[in-house]
């Protein structure tokens, strides 16, 4: 069963819809950069290996910075995880940001990822973590 973990230090991007304009659609640049730096963050953790195959479970966990114009207090709480970020983008946008950016990468398709379980908090450096395994069953 091969397990790789990807982690992707720096600010957490969402993803974004798709900008549409009389030239066509393209990816906002944020999204676009946040993208690039976790596929490359991935062909580090891959070390050269071939692409995961068959049905992949993923664990993607998201930390998000504490606001700096929060008192003590709050920091304390958030830190701590007693205080969670339910005001931010939706968990399912940091999640399709991170899968894309992973395909033709460490997968050839994030259809392939069957299971799925993903949590933001708040961290003391924004980070993103990611674990994929290969269950090691046929698939149809």
């Amino acid at each position: 069963m091969n397990v790789i973990e990807i982690i992707v230090e720096g600010p957490v991007v969402p993803k974004a819809r798709a900008r549409i304009t009389r030239n066509g659609a393209f990816t906002p640049d944020r999204s676009a950069e946040y993208e690039a730096r976790v596929a490359w963050c991935a062909k580090a953790a891959m070390r050269g290996r071939p692409h995961l195959s068959g049905p992949l479970t993923a664990r993607i966990h998201v930390e998000l910075p504490v606001p700096r114009t929060w008192p003590k207090w709050k920091r304390d709480q958030a830190l701590s995880r007693q205080l969670l970020p339910i005001s931010t983008a939706d968990l399912d946008n940091y999640v399709k940001a991170t899968l894309d950016a992973l395909n033709g990468v460490v997968y050839r398709d994030d259809a392939a990822v069957v299971s799925l379980h993903a949590t933001k908090e708040y961290g003391p450096d924004p980070l993103t973590v990611v674990l994929l395994t290969e269950l090691g069953r046929t698939t149809s």
